[in-house]
C-alpha cells in the first residue's frame, strides 16, 4: 500500500498526528485543515482515498464529499466525525461516502478500512472472486460451490459480490448503495429485499443449507 495516496481533512492537529504518524509508513499522507486546502490537493495530487471529518472551518464537510464524488470516480472516502446518530450515516452515504467511522477510534481499525476499500478496487482485475471454496463469476453471472452453478440476477449477483469483497457484514444501506453504484440507478428498499430475498431463497435450494445470514444491527454476512 505503500505507492498509494492518503488525503486527511480534519482541522483537529491532535487528531491528525496520530493518523499521520500510523500510517506515514504505510502510504503517501497529504494533510489539509480545510475544504479549500483539500480541493487544490485533490486537483494537483492522484489522491486514492480521502478520510475527512464533517465539521471544517470553510464548509460543510458532506458537500465536499460530494463533489468528490461527482467529480473524481475512482476516489474513495472515509467520513471520520463525532456525529454518531444514523440519520448523520445515512446522510454521508447519500452524499456518496464509502465509509463511515465514530470518533473517537482505533487507528488500527481506520487503517482496516482503508486497506478494505483500496483492495475492493482491485479484486476486479479477473473475473472470478473467491471465497472459501465459492467461485463468483462476475461477468457470467453465476455462483459455483463444490459441484453446483447457480445462475444468478445482476442484483443476485452484486449483492453476492459486495460480501465476498467485504469480508465482513453490510448493512442494508450499505448494500443498496453498492447496488445502485454498480448499476447507475436508484435502488430501492423494496426492489433490494425482492432480490435478497429471491437470492437467499435460490441458495437455500441449491446448495441445501443457508449460506447469507444476517444479525440485528449487524448486517448481512456469508457463512460457508
Amino acid at each position: 500500500m505503500n505507492e498509494k495516496d492518503i488525503l486527511i481533512v480534519e482541522d483537529d492537529n491532535k487528531i491528525v498526528s496520530i493518523i499521520q504518524n500510523y500510517l506515514k509508513d504505510k502510504c503517501h499522507v497529504h494533510i489539509a485543515n480545510t475544504i479549500g486546502e483539500a480541493r487544490s490537493i485533490v486537483k494537483k495530487k492522484q489522491i486514492d482515498l480521502i478520510c475527512q471529518d464533517i465539521v471544517l472551518p470553510d464548509g460543510d464537510g458532506l458537500v465536499f464529499c460530494n463533489k468528490v464524488k461527482q467529480n473524481y470516480k475512482n476516489i474513495k472516502v472515509i467520513i471520520l466525525t463525532k456525529k454518531v446518530f444514523i440519520e448523520d450515516r445515512l446522510k454521508s452515504f447519500e452524499e456518496g461516502a464509502d465509509d463511515y467511522l465514530a470518533k473517537p477510534f482505533f487507528p488500527d481499525e481506520l487503517f482496516a478500512r482503508i486497506k478494505r476499500l483500496l483492495v475492493l478496487e482491485k479484486s476486479y482485475d479477473g473475473n472470478l472472486l473467491k471465497f472459501n471454496g465459492l467461485e463468483l463469476d462476475v461477468r457470467e453471472n453465476s455462483l459455483k460451490y463444490e459441484k453446483e452453478i447457480i445462475l444468478l440476477s445482476k442484483s443476485e449477483r452484486l449483492i453476492i459480490e459486495a460480501l465476498l469483497l467485504n469480508e465482513g457484514n453490510l448493512s442494508t444501506v450499505e448494500l443498496i448503495k453498492y447496488l445502485s453504484t454498480k448499476q447507475s440507478k436508484v435502488i430501492t428498499t423494496n426492489a433490494f429485499m425482492v432480490s435478497m430475498n429471491r437470492l437467499k431463497t435460490k441458495l437455500d435450494k441449491a446448495l441445501g443449507r443457508k449460506l447469507i445470514h444476517s444479525r440485528y444491527k449487524f448486517g448481512y454476512f456469508l457463512k460457508v
